[in-house]
């Protein structure tokens, strides 16, 4: 057993590999927000009235259920939280409520529902775009356009980053769980016009006209990205090791 197959008590339960990946934070009201996280969980807020909410975007490399299985999509709506410190884990950067989660890939939205309970939905003519230096996409659902998510820096620098988080799903009760994510990264918070939101169902029933500036863009180089989650069970029992999956 490695350092990677477990995070103190708690067994490796998926492994995801990337070859793109995008997490584009926005400043949202608190009062729209809040009423979609269940009661026990509470936002963190940049100031007084105002949530963080993110977007994050990945394209996975080819061999994830089977040799050969193809590259898909995800992308994570998402609102940022407090942590869970009972969790024996290193410190959290982010902690996150997953809203809603979309692919293209059927195996991945059964694989997501059954290990760490994400609200994935099969959305077979999704797909992302992403511009020449994988620093920028459109979000497409067959010929409608969920998002444009534009670097305002994409100048910005990488430089080799191991980030530990949590996540939380409510689809079974409410669940939690760490993850670990290590490749090579930029990160900034320059102003700038940062794209657009559509309607879609993506957003979880936030009008997108009501999510505010971008916050905060990361970037991850092509290729580099490895991301692991470990389960920690219900939020209200003593976090268990999860059974091992992929």
């Amino acid at each position: 057993m490695t350092e990677l197959d477990h995070v103190g008590r708690l067994g490796l339960t998926l492994h995801w590999r990337i070859k793109k990946q995008l997490v584009f934070f926005y400043e949202a009201p608190t009062a729209l927000v809040a009423p979609l996280l269940p009661p026990a969980l509470e936002l963190q807020e940049v100031r007084p009235g105002v949530a963080i909410v993110a977007l994050e975007v990945l394209h996975y490399k080819v061999g994830h259920f089977e040799t050969g299985y193809r590259e898909f999509y995800e992308a994570v709506f998402a609102a940022t939280v407090q942590p869970d410190l009972s969790i024996d884990m290193p410190v959290p950067r982010f902690s996150m409520f997953a809203m809603k989660v979309i692919s293209d890939s059927q195996e991945f939205c059964h694989s997501e529902a059954t290990t760490i309970f994400t609200p994935t939905n099969h959305v077979p003519g999704f797909r992302i775009e992403f511009d020449e230096a994988g620093s920028s996409c459109v979000l497409w659902d067959g010929d409608a356009r969920i998002c444009e998510c534009r670097n305002t820096a994409p100048e910005t620098p990488t430089k080799p980053t191991t980030i530990w988080g949590q996540y939380f799903t409510n689809t079974r009760g409410l669940q939690r769980g760490a993850w670990r994510w290590d490749g090579l990264a930029a990160e900034h918070m320059k102003a700038g016009e940062s794209g657009k939101m559509y309607p879609h169902a993506l957003w979880n029933g936030l009008d997108p006209a009501q999510i505010g500036r971008v916050y905060r863009q990361m970037t991850s180089q092509p290729e580099s990205t490895d991301i692991r989650f470990y389960h920690a069970g219900p939020a209200d029992e003593p976090p268990v090791a999860a059974p091992q999956s992929r």
